[in-house]
């Protein structure tokens, strides 16, 4: 606003997560009972690109901001004019049997998880009188798993964004796969109730995120194909159940 009719144009390096608590279908209701307007503040980097006559920016200087988006993103670039900028690398696509392998994998992953949910229902009986628990106290072996998942299955989409796919499930395998042979090496109910819970967390995210990560290395052509293969694996999971 304060170079009135100055035009400069740039393009978008980089989105944000939004600042707000959360996002919602509806706006929030104040005291008074009348509904009020809900902002999301979303930080956008924008690389201007220099010219000879720009007026000199500030900070605290404010700006009327039209972004494009029907420019193609495949083949939009940072300004190469900037130096600070660095051009984005290139999504190298998988090969066929790599892509089988991670198939494979993911849908293990998730039927281990799944199976883990509901096996232990079996050997309850004998792990209460081997820990000389009670009923109740049985039991949470198997709430401990269920309500650390319910807890952390919706938070793995944002684990996800923050971190990366790739680390959020290598390290969902590793935890998992750690919980289980501790659940192995318990001597009393408080360890293996932990060491339960320690699936739980580290296991949430390997449903969500499976499908997620098939569906990115996958063409689209072929979603409901690869879709249908990891339902197969449920599928067997609830059968075997």
């Amino acid at each position: 606003d304060a170079f009135p009719g100055v035009k400069l144009e740039g393009k978008v390096t980089s989105i944000g997560a939004a600042t707000g608590a959360e996002f919602s279908l509806l706006p929030a209701q104040n005291a008074s009972g009348n509904w009020v307007k809900v902002v999301q503040r979303i930080p956008v980097r924008i690389a201007l690109q220099p010219g000879k006559d720009d007026p000199p920016l500030r900070d605290g200087m404010s700006a009327d901001v039209r972004i494009d988006t029907a420019a193609s993103i495949a083949g939009s670039r940072p300004c190469a004019e900037d130096p600070r900028v660095d051009a984005p690398a290139a999504r190298v696509p998988l090969t066929s049997s790599q892509r089988t392998v991670l198939s494979i994998a993911t849908v293990l992953g998730t039927m281990m998880y799944a199976i883990d949910s509901t096996i232990v229902n079996v050997a309850l009986p004998h792990m209460q009188g081997n820990l000389q628990a009670s009923q109740d106290q049985a039991a949470w072996i198997l709430t401990s798993y269920i309500v650390v998942s319910a807890i952390m299955t919706p938070l793995a989409g944002w684990l996800g964004t923050r971190f990366g796919l790739r680390p959020i499930m290598l390290a969902s395998v590793a935890g998992f796969t750690a919980g289980s042979m501790l659940c192995g090496i318990a001597t009393d109910l408080g360890q293996i109730v932990a060491f339960r819970a320690l699936q739980g967390v580290s296991g949430a995210a390997l449903v969500p995120l499976a499908q997620v990560v098939l569906l990115q290395e996958y063409p689209r052509e072929q979603h409901a194909k690869v879709t249908a293969l990891w339902g197969m694996g449920v599928s067997t999971r609830l059968n075997s159940s």
